[in-house]
C-alpha cells in the first residue's frame, strides 16, 4: 500500500523537525516531540506541523517547506454543552 505525496511529504516534515534546533522547554518542542512519534496525527496538528515547518524553514531542506506562509491557525470550534437526558 503506497501512501499519498501528501502523506509522504508530512511524514518526512515530521521526521526533520525532530532534528530542528529549538529553545529549551518551548512550547513547540514539546509539540514536536509529543506529535511528531504519534502515528496519526489530527487534523489540526497536521496544520502545525506545517506551521512549523515554515518556522524553522531554515533549518530544513528545501522540498520540506511549505511553498507559502500558511497562516494562522482556524478557531477551534465552539463547545457545545450537552443538554443532558
Amino acid at each position: 500500500m503506497t501512501e499519498s505525496p501528501e502523506t509522504t511529504l508530512l511524514r518526512q516534515q515530521m521526521e526533520a523537525l525532530k532534528y530542528v534546533r529549538l529553545m529549551p522547554a518551548s512550547w513547540d518542542k514539546r509539540f514536536i516531540l509529543n506529535v511528531c512519534y504519534s502515528k496519526n496525527p489530527t487534523e489540526r496538528e497536521v496544520m502545525m506541523i506545517e506551521r512549523l515547518a515554515w518556522k524553522y524553514r531554515r533549518q530544513l531542506k528545501a522540498e520540506l517547506v511549505p511553498a507559502n506562509n500558511p497562516g494562522p491557525m482556524p478557531p477551534k470550534p465552539a463547545f457545545v454543552e450537552d443538554s443532558g437526558p
